[in-house]
């Protein structure tokens, strides 16, 4: 005759979250540092570029025209992935962003504030990297995150 396990026993071992062994540990710290290397590599490439565009000689575009214009894109690209979370349905998606951005209006205004300074600070980076070498502007712009 064989016993029954009681209630506190147990007859399955249980595995980790995240299976056996340290293999997504590793691959999570792994990917940590590829994202910290990629954004050293933007960061570092696009004040660079941004300098070189800035002081070479020729008529120079405007630092607005440039603000308004990665604006569109990033709301492009937005756009296309709520599109493409919504299983590419055109209608749904406008319907969607009509609710979310026109109906809660209060939430809007809200968010039109920060987003009004953020359009400053990037009207003003084009300005000091006309005026500084791409060193000191770098140094002092990551200073505001000490502040």
């Amino acid at each position: 005759m064989s016993e029954t396990p009681k209630p506190n026993e147990s007859t399955q071992t249980q595995q980790s979250p995240q299976g056996s062994g340290t293999g997504g540990q590793t691959s999570f710290i792994s990917l940590k540092y590829l994202s910290l290397c990629i954004l050293v590599i933007q960061n570092t490439s696009l004040v660079l570029v941004l300098r070189y565009s800035r002081t070479m000689e020729g008529p120079r575009y405007l630092s607005s025209t440039a603000v308004v214009l990665a604006e569109i894109m990033k709301f492009m690209t937005c756009f296309f992935l709520v599109l493409y979370g919504n299983s590419w349905k055109f209608l749904e998606t406008l319907k969607l962003l009509k609710h979310e951005i026109i109906d809660k209006y209060k939430e809007t205004l809200i968010v039109s504030v920060p987003s009004f300074l953020y359009t400053i600070q990037n009207n003003l980076l084009y300005v000091a990297l006309s005026n500084l070498d791409a060193a000191t502007f770098q140094v002092s712009y990551q200073m505001k995150i000490l502040t």
